[in-house]
């Protein structure tokens, strides 16, 4: 049930981010860049989370005449997040342009801690190029001998 709620959250970001992107251009450029048509985010999971793995990971996507991500270069990132990125980097689709071209995504992920308010938490798409993810830290009960003084 929560895997389906998380795909729907995702989609309906993506088509948000579709809409708003329309001119796919990068902050300070002169001259209209890429578009994206699909932007995919990576999968940021429990585990990750609750070992507190977070950080920002950039990506430099080559993009082919045809708007297919043809190659993808890490620029910046802390393991294992680069592979997922990577990963992610390379399912976006971009509009064809007839020309190749590049852009440098990015990817944030976030641990929150317990009590972080509901809306805080998920996957956030930032035209042109940026996804942010929150995972809220689970609370991970301690057992029961844990917290217990040793008789002297």
């Amino acid at each position: 049930m929560r895997n389906s709620v998380l795909i729907g959250k995702l989609l309906i970001a993506l088509v948000i981010f579709t809409l708003l992107a329309p001119v796919g251009r990068a902050e300070g450029a002169t001259s209209p860049g890429p578009v994206v048509v699909v932007a995919a985010a990576p999968t940021y999971t429990p585990v990750l989370i609750a070992a507190r793995i977070q950080g920002d990971v950039r990506i430099r996507v080559n993009i082919g005449p045809n708007g297919k991500v043809t190659r993808t270069t890490l620029i910046d990132g802390k393991h294992p997040l680069e592979t997922i990125a990577m990963e992610a980097a390379r399912r976006w689709k971009f509009k064809p342009s007839g020309a190749e071209n590049s852009a440098i995504l990015r990817f944030t992920f976030k641990a929150l801690p317990e009590g972080a308010p509901k809306d805080e938490v998920g996957t956030f798409f930032f035209p042109p190029f940026r996804v942010e993810l929150r995972g809220l830290i689970p609370n991970i009960p301690r057992s029961p001998a844990e917290g217990r003084r040793a008789d002297p």
